[in-house]
């Protein structure tokens, strides 16, 4: 009988630990999570698209809206795959 308590309790306790790990671990939403924000250095730039430079690569970018002044300073807002997504 204490076996199959204890059995039951791991097996408990392993369904807990996993559903606790899928909610709360989102390395990866963390990492681009510290580049919003960041100020980039425009390379090119021509009708709301072009590339710029961050963290020493060029990157590719896309206008955020319509409205986005490429001759003020452009920070990142967004990104989507390997394309940051820039505003002002």
């Amino acid at each position: 009988m204490q076996l199959l308590t204890a059995g039951i309790i791991a097996a408990l306790g392993t369904l807990a630990l996993r559903h606790w790990k899928r909610s709360t671990s989102h390395p990866e939403a963390s990492v681009q999570d510290m580049d919003i924000g960041q100020a980039v250095q425009v390379e090119s730039w021509q009708d709301g698209r072009g590339q710029v430079k961050y963290r020493g690569a060029l990157w590719d970018a896309e206008a955020e809206s319509a409205g986005v002044d490429s001759a003020r300073p452009l920070v990142i807002r967004a990104i989507r795959g390997n394309t940051l997504v820039l505003g002002n």
